[in-house]
């Protein structure tokens, strides 16, 4: 990623001194996503703002926003700012979410405009909460992680999770409370021979039944081919295959085909980092 550095300011003491920059990155797509036969072009450019320093006592502080969300930054419902140190990183704003934090979902497939990115996903209980804090903390190979989101009824959410890498196994487990839902959810991954396998469950309290996914990505010919398989709970599962090339300098193509909700669903584009 590219970034364009805007300002330094240098705040010079005896002896010592902070330094502070904000710098710009972006991203789009663009390409052709078709539903059940209905075909359509569709495309996006997105502008990130970040920023970042460190005090003189070696403390590190920051924060990132979207330009489409800049009135919710403002308010701290939209993106985020932090400080972290030897004790942990403290983030508030549109956070809050540790098993989304550090419990992953299996690979996605497609380029990210059509239903193939996303419904490999296991959903999780809070997605109306944006505004809160996290605590995070690494020891040892592991990371722990806790988030709440505003202290009143409306808006109340706890969330903790730790995820852990060993031997080239990455492992995670997380649980999530809402004022009227729980949520628990494990995630694994492995290299198993030539491919990276993914498994993901999810047992929510308000569902019926275990929620799971698996997806296996492998590489070749200098492309990546990914599929996945993805039952949340609902009338009929999820399942698509994708491929995606680098072309370099920020550029990837990506294509995917795949079932969805009873429908297929096909996508091919182009994925840019600025």
């Amino acid at each position: 990623m590219k970034k364009l550095l805007l300002a330094t300011t240098m705040l010079m003491t005896a002896g010592s001194y902070a330094a502070a920059d904000v710098s710009v990155s972006g991203d789009g797509r663009m390409g052709v996503v078709s539903t059940d036969g209905t075909t359509s072009f569709s495309s996006r450019m997105r502008i990130k703002f970040s920023g970042s320093g460190t005090t003189d006592g070696g403390l590190s502080f920051g924060g990132s926003f979207r330009a489409a969300d800049a009135t919710g930054a403002k308010d701290g419902n939209s993106g985020s700012v932090y400080i972290s140190g030897p004790f942990g990183k403290i983030t508030m704003g549109d956070t809050g979410n540790a098993v989304d934090s550090l419990v992953s979902n299996v690979s996605a497939v497609g380029y990210g405009a059509s239903g193939l990115d996303g419904a490999q996903e296991l959903d999780l209980v809070d997605s109306a909460v944006t505004a809160g804090v996290s605590y995070n903390l690494s020891i040892s190979g592991a990371t722990v992680e806790v988030g709440t989101g505003q202290l009143d009824s409306v808006s109340e959410y706890y969330s903790v999770a730790v995820a852990y890498a060993f031997g080239g196994i990455n492992a995670a487990i997380g649980y999530e409370s809402d004022a009227v839902d729980t949520n628990t959810k494990v995630a694994l991954s492995a290299k198993v021979g030539p491919a990276t396998v993914k498994v993901a469950l999810a047992d929510r309290d308000s569902n019926a039944d275990i929620g799971y996914a698996v997806s296996a990505d492998f590489a070749m010919a200098g492309a990546a081919v990914t599929a996945y398989y993805a039952n949340d709970n609902a009338d009929e599962a999820n399942m698509a295959v994708g491929v995606s090339y680098d072309l370099g300098g920020g550029a990837v193509f990506k294509s995917g085909v795949g079932t969805v909700d009873s429908d297929t669903v096909a996508d091919a584009g182009l994925n840019f980092s600025f």
